[in-house]
Formats: structure tokens, C-alpha cells, sequence
């Protein structure tokens, strides 16, 4: 909020800078003016007020309700029978543009799993948001976790993961963006990159070994269509994933042999778009 008081002020050609706001805060934190939108006399229905006596009559009959009683652990089958869903509005809502050009990938050589974490200024320019990482490190019955931030234009943060033999590596940044990288037995020699490109995200897979390679593209929560690919040796495939009819949202995995690595998010480009259609 201070943030958007400093803004204000500055709009008003009245600067003031609040010292004790870190750089770390300032860069992993919004100054709230992405909510706001260019208004042109539109009819914006309003929600329904409280109806006050209703609300204050309840609060009174709150004083004679007896204590609470502890609950009572759930049993297997009711944690079975949970669903989810139950808690979830059902339906999409206006949702606001955001200034991320969030991208993470990650490189397997030898016994260390390299991770590439960047947020970027190409698009948005000095709009431009940076963003905290939590990234996690399942090993055997282990759980390492570790958390980073970009800043926006700034050289990539690269972090390095001891891996022998499977490994699972997920990665999460903010508004739904997740990267997981997994194996679960022989990996194929590839390099894989997946980023931005307009509101399509781009696919490479370099295939570095000495066979041709079945490459798979799955969705995971929208619907679209599979893909199936042959990588011949020694070459690099392109593949992309279209965003345009889910909104600028994605979620689909790219399968080669035992490696699995799963891409989510939204891309940003600018304009309004809605909340998540899979959580619909």
C-alpha cells in the first residue's frame, strides 16, 4: 500500500520514496495499480450492499451461542471421499494483466540438474515485474527446499541440484507458475527449453544422443490435442503449444522415454484475461 502512495505522489510530481521498503520487497512485491483499468463511462454493476440489521442481529445471537467443540480427526474413507471442488466457486472472473515475463528451465548434465530462473523486461519494458521462486527437491524421502528472486532484466539465477539416476525437481512462481522437472529411470540425452513466444509457448528439444527420439507433447488441464513427434539424431525439434483459446493459460507435459517435464502458467501479454478456466 505504501508502494501505491509512493506512486501516487510521484504522478502528482510529488516524489517521495520510502527508505525502509527493501529492494527484495520492492522487487518480489506489486504497488496494487495492476488492479486498476482505463475507465470510459461503462455501466459497472455494483454488489449487493449488507443488509446492516440482518448482520448486526447475527453478530448479537453470536454472544449466547454455546463454546465450540474440538473437532474429530477424519477418517480414511471421509479424507477418500473429500472433493475438492466443493470449496471452489464454480465460473471465471475478470482477471487483471500482469507485467511477468516469468521463464525456468533446466539443463541435466552429468550428475547436477542446473535450473535457469529469469524474469524478464523484453515485453513490458520498465513495467516489467520480477518475481520470488520456491523451488522443491524431493530426494528419496527427503524434501530440500529453497527460494530465490529476479530481478526483472537482470541476468538469469542459476541454481544446481546433485541428481543420480530419477530424480524430481518442481519449481513455482507467482499467479500459477510451475515448472516440473522430472526422470524416473533412463534419461535420454536431450536438452529441453520451453518459453514465451507471442501467446504460444515455444518447445525445443535438442536431441544430443546417437537414436531418433519419440517426443510428446501432453495437456494436462485444457483439452487440447496431443502432439507426437520424431526426433532424428543430432537434431533440434520446434513445437508449440497455443494459448489462445484457454485464455494465455497452459498446462501440458513434454514425455521423451522415462523424462517428464511439466510446464504451467499464464502467459502475459498485456491485456485482461480471466482466472484459471481449469479451476472453473
Amino acid at each position: 500500500m505504501i508502494m501505491l502512495v509512493e506512486k501516487w505522489l510521484a504522478g502528482k510530481k510529488k516524489p517521495v520514496v520510502e527508505s525502509n521498503i527493501s529492494e527484495w520487497r520492492r522487487t518480489v512485491c506489486g504497488d496494487l495499480t495492476s488492479v486498476f483499468r482505463r475507465y470510459s463511462g461503462e455501466a459497472y454493476p455494483f454488489p449487493e450492499s449488507l443488509k446492516r440489521d440482518e448482520v448486526v442481529e447475527q453478530i448479537h445471537k453470536a454472544k449466547f451461542k454455546g463454546k465450540a467443540n474440538g473437532g474429530q480427526p477424519l477418517k480414511s474413507k471421509e479424507i477418500e471421499a473429500f472433493d475438492l471442488r466443493a470449496f471452489q466457486e464454480p465460473g471465471t472472473r475478470p482477471s487483471c494483466p500482469l507485467a511477468y515475463e516469468l521463464e525456468v528451465n533446466a539443463d541435466r548434465r552429468g550428475d547436477k540438474l542446473t535450473i535457469t530462473m529469469e524474469a524478464g523486461n523484453k515485453r513490458f519494458g520498465p513495467q516489467s515485474l520480477g518475481s520470488p521462486f520456491n523451488a522443491y527437491f524431493y530426494k528419496g524421502g527427503d524434501l530440500v527446499s529453497r527460494a530465490y528472486a529476479c530481478r526483472a532484466g537482470d541476468a538469469p539465477v542459476l541454481d544446481e541440484f546433485e541428481v543420480t539416476g530419477s530424480y524430481h525437481v518442481r519449481v513455482d512462481g507467482p499467479n500459477g507458475f510451475m515448472r516440473e522437472f522430472r526422470c524416473t529411470g533412463s534419461e535420454p540425452k536431450v536438452r529441453v527449453a520451453a518459453n514465451a513466444s507471442g501467446d504460444e509457448i515455444l518447445i525445443q528439444v535438442a536431441n544430443q544422443g546417437s537414436m531418433e527420439l519419440s517426443v510428446g507433447a501432453k495437456d494436462e488441464s485444457y483439452g487440447l490435442s496431443a502432439q507426437q513427434h520424431q526426433l532424428p539424431q543430432g537434431k533440434t525439434g520446434k513445437y508449440r503449444v497455443s494459448t489462445r483459446d484457454t485464455h494465455g493459460w497452459y498446462d501440458f507435459s513434454v514425455v521423451i522415454g522415462d523424462l517428464r517435464y511439466r510446464y504451467a502458467g499464464r502467459i502475459e501479454t498485456g491485456k485482461w484475461s480471466v482466472t484459471d478456466p481449469s479451476m472453473a
